[in-house]
């Protein structure tokens, strides 16, 4: 079986509709690390979707 999605946009995600997301890295208000093995790695966005669809005069 195959999944056909032309209709799906290739691009970047749209900026309005993406957040960032804070990491700690492993350590504490102080910056000391607290906990081994994490940090590092790329940055991450969260999109931001609306599975309610509850607004009403916004198009899907």
């Amino acid at each position: 079986m195959r999944v056909v999605t032309p209709d799906l946009h290739k691009g970047a995600p749209h900026a309005a509709l993406v957040e960032s997301q804070s990491r700690s890295g492993g350590r504490n208000h102080h910056g000391r690390i607290t906990v081994r093995h994490v940090g590092g790695g790329a940055k991450q966005h969260y999109r931001i979707i609306d599975f309610k669809r509850n607004k009403l005069g916004i198009p899907a």
